[in-house]
């Protein structure tokens, strides 16, 4: 059975490299299994490389192999967890691993029994597998640690392996079933690196704890619901009465990285004169784009970009500007892009020649607002993209979201777009997300989801789909750090929840999630002092209020914060507040 090339290790002197690697076929002592395998670069032939003493943590990269999503097509969710003996450094882990074949570093022990396990999860929290296996590394053997990955029974109950080591029971205790045990995982999203010293408080501020080296935090002898709070360098995150027993909280990365695309290299794309080339990326919720010009024929491209997190696709759009929408199209071509963007991994990527590509017929559409929300005062600019979901299920995380038209524009009179839009030839669905924004920034978007053949010929106008109802924006009444009010101008929908999203200057920011509806938020006075914006300095604050689809398959016990847009079906924004913290 041939074996997938392993990560390459961190640079330490005592590095240890390990693969979770998934085979399509099963392991002769496994029938049926998936033929998962932990396997640690062997570090021996290492300069320096010395016996470490038992108990020394050692850096490990963990990936889930190439072959998860096929052998499981509905999974969402890779939930790896490490027990040991009581007082292990290190020691519970337990954190989702990407399953899209990243690696995740963590710091594991060496000489010591590691309890294994690995479960999976689908969109909507359902139990699809397990597996586990006992190991103990050594800094300079490269062993292979078999993990079969079977699946379950439809309805098992999954058992959090944390709870089983603290002797408690199965996973939603708490809330009226005793005393749990919860693990908050905070990393950098981008780059999926872990966090160490964050600051994690839990509710009122009289517990706290600081992330370790794999960016985990542990308390323990909790009852549900708890606030919690995520405090690291400029940033925080904060979720309100969360209800589950493990909580990824996901930081982002401020500074613009340079980003680089070579178009079919050496000699550039094929253009005419009035022909132009759009490349952008995105991951289903940004959209960045390397702009051109007509006839630009430059082979490498660049552009500074905030960072993304992978798996991410780029678009390339070749069309004639002499032309009126729909415009024939010239060259349209997806590409996937899987580590994203970040300081760890800039983006440096080929594609060929778009305008080698087979031609596809762009569809013409148009869309409409036939009136103001309320809260509104009048419509500035109407925003309308268009994606394809291209592999996996609609919503999971993995999925990659391409997209296949793209619109940001003032208002023609009537408040009227036009677009064009390009079929994805393996499309399973395409998602549309609709922005209107008033003067004043104000924003009311909601989205659509429908099959792949909404998008075949002829398209009839308006859309392809039914234009929703765009709620009003909630407008803020006051603002502190600790309590901030609005006014909500919907009679209906009842809300999901709400986002209270603080910022100062350009990389200051804290966001607080809710997922039940208010138009209030009220934090303790103390937690003034863990705020990341400086006192005496103007900062704004804005509100945004969200209705989840109920398709999604959203989990609040288990919320993809991340990804929150993904699952929503509409979202409205304030004005941005100003005041001085």
């Amino acid at each position: 059975m041939k074996q997938s090339p392993l990560f390459a290790a961190p640079t330490l002197v005592h590095a240890l490299a390990l693969a979770l690697m998934l085979n399509a076929c099963s392991q002769a002592t496994s029938p049926g299994s998936t033929g998962q395998a932990l396997a640690a670069n062997n570090t021996a032939n290492q300069g320096g490389a010395t016996s470490l003493a038992a108990g020394t943590l050692i850096p490990v990269n963990i990936a889930s192999g190439t072959a998860l999503l096929a052998r499981f097509p509905g999974i969402a969710k890779l939930q790896l967890s490490i027990t040991g003996a009581a007082g292990t450094a290190g020691l519970p882990v337990q954190l989702n691993i990407p399953t899209n074949n990243l690696p995740q570093t963590l710091s594991l022990p060496t000489g010591t029994n590691l309890n294994i396990t690995f479960d999976a999860f689908d969109a909507a929290g359902a139990y699809l597998g397990t597996g586990n296996a006992i190991s103990v590394l050594q800094a300079n053997v490269s062993p292979v640690i078999p993990v079969n990955l079977n699946p379950v029974a439809a309805g098992t109950a999954y058992i959090d392996p944390l709870t089983i080591a603290n002797g408690g029971g199965g996973a939603g205790a708490g809330a009226g079933g005793g005393a749990i045990t919860l693990t908050v995982s905070v990393d950098n999203a981008p780059s999926q690196q872990a966090i160490s010293n964050a600051t994690v408080v839990i509710s009122s501020g009289l517990t706290s704890a600081t992330t370790d080296v794999n960016g985990l935090a542990n308390f323990t002898s909790l009852t549900l619901p708890q606030d919690v709070h995520v405090f690291s360098g400029k940033q925080a995150l904060s979720i309100i009465s969360f209800q589950g027993n493990s909580l990824q909280m996901n930081f982002t990365e401020f500074s613009p990285l340079t980003a680089t695309v070579h178009v079919n290299s050496p000699t550039g794309p094929s253009l005419l004169p009035t022909w132009l080339m759009d490349i952008y990326l995105t991951d289903g919720i940004n959209i960045y784009a390397f702009g051109g010009v007509n006839g630009d024929t430059t082979a490498t491209r660049t552009i500074k970009l905030p960072s993304i997190r992978g798996p991410v696709a780029m678009s390339a759009f070749t069309e004639d500007t002499a032309q009126v929408t729909p415009k024939t199209d010239h060259g349209f071509l997806i590409s996937r892009v899987t580590s994203g963007h970040s300081m760890a991994t800039p983006l440096n990527t080929a594609i060929t020649d778009p305008a080698l590509e087979p031609p596809v017929v762009p569809q013409g559409d148009y869309i409409t607002i036939a009136s103001v929300p309320s809260g509104f005062s009048g419509i500035k600019n109407i925003r309308d993209d268009v994606f394809a979901a291209i592999s996996g299920t609609a919503l999971a995380p993995g999925d990659i979201y391409a997209l296949v038209s793209h619109d940001d524009k003032q208002v023609l009179p009537n408040n009227q777009r036009n677009i064009s839009i390009w079929p994805a030839a393996n499309a399973t669905s395409y998602i549309r997300r609709i922005e209107i924004t008033d003067p004043y920034a104000a924003k009311s978007t909601a989205w659509q989801r429908v099959a792949a053949p909404a998008l075949t010929q002829p398209l009839t106008p308006p859309s392809f789909a039914t234009l929703p109802t765009f709620y009003g924006a909630p407008v803020i009444t006051q603002a502190s750090l600790i309590q901030v009010a609005w006014t909500d101008w919907n009679s209906s929908p009842v809300w999901s929840g709400y986002i209270v999203e603080f910022s100062q200057g350009i990389d200051k920011s804290w966001k607080i999630y809710n997922f039940a509806p208010s138009q209030i938020l009220i934090l303790p006075v103390s937690f003034a002092n863990f705020s990341p914006l400086i006192k005496g300095l103007t900062a704004t604050v804005t509100v945004h209020l969200f209705l989840l689809d109920p398709t999604s398959g959203f989990n609040i016990s288990q919320p993809d914060l991340w990804y929150l847009d993904r699952y929503l079906s509409h979202k409205v924004s304030s004005q941005p507040f100003t005041f001085i913290p």
